[in-house]
């Protein structure tokens, strides 16, 4: 690494996606600043960093308090003078019936899914343009454009990020930054593990109306083996909508994830609703 390498910034690496890339990102020569929550939490990745010889920073994130945003963004401009990727990789799934979720939970959904995205973009933006540009690198997810019953919550704040995403792609064009969206389905991390804690109450209780469907998605979440991509295939994504000249404004990481954002865009919404109602015991007694 040389003074002159560029410079990444990857918020949620405690682990999957986001210590994926940031090891590849660290790998392919750039300087990285990793982020999490509880910053302890990246400790072996900052260790096995060093004793590769790669520069990889582990820094204390959370997306929701912008106090350390600017923290953050202000470090990478006094020690680097310049922040060439950002990747919006923080996030977490909440289960539950919309009835049923309070709104606490949601805005925290949101705060943390959508405006802590959109905050840590605005935050770097102006350090990317006097940069001369940059690739910021959004994850969101096939459900931002297939919805699921009983995800509501978390499939609304990744419709969100796509939305946001596509318009700050043509708002900052003229800059020299590229956003991309990244599309992943199922990835073996511990996404699901964590969703499945964060909605316990919620998604256990016994004298829900929805009790059986709660029971089919823990069933789902909880009993089934690794059904997803590796989190460093989609890290190979993300490395190469970066290192594009001109990047495709989505990517799917594999062509499941396609077909099946394809197929929600195509299947008329009656019949694709009675599939699902179907597989989540949604649908009427004796139906």
């Amino acid at each position: 690494m040389t003074a002159s390498a560029e410079v990444a910034l990857v918020t949620g690496c405690s682990s999957g996606i986001g210590e994926a890339t940031a090891w590849a990102l660290a790998k392919a020569g750039y300087r990285v600043y990793a982020t999490a929550r509880n910053v302890e939490h990246l400790e072996s990745l900052r260790k096995r960093a060093f004793e590769s010889g790669l520069f990889l920073q582990a820094r204390p994130l959370d997306v929701s308090k912008q106090g350390e945003i600017d923290a953050v963004i202000s470090e990478i401009g006094t020690e680097a003078g310049r922040l060439d990727v950002l990747v919006n990789n923080a996030g977490y799934a909440l289960f539950g019936a919309i009835e049923e979720i309070p709104s606490e939970d949601l805005r925290r959904q949101f705060d943390v899914n959508v405006f802590g995205l959109v905050d840590v973009s605005k935050a770097a933006l102006p350090l990317m343009r006097r940069s001369g540009g940059g690739t910021i690198v959004n994850i969101s997810s096939v459900a931002g454009r297939v919805p699921a019953p009983l995800m509501g919550a978390y499939c609304s704040t990744k419709f969100s990020v796509e939305a946001l995403s596509l318009a700050m792609r043509a708002e900052v064009h003229q800059f020299g930054i590229r956003v991309v969206i990244i599309e992943p389905g199922p990835v073996n991390t511990k996404f699901s593990e964590n969703a499945i804690k964060a909605s316990g109450h919620i998604i256990r209780r016994n004298d829900s109306p929805y009790a059986n469907a709660y029971a089919s998605i823990r069933t789902m979440y909880e009993n089934d083996g690794p059904i997803g991509a590796p989190a460093e295939r989609v890290a190979k994504v993300i490395m190469r909508a970066v290192r594009a000249k001109n990047p495709k404004s989505r990517y799917s990481v594999r062509a499941r994830d396609r077909l099946l954002s394809l197929a929600g865009s195509l299947v008329p919404t009656r019949v694709g609703q009675r599939f699902i109602r179907g597989y989540f015991h949604l649908n009427p007694p004796g139906r």
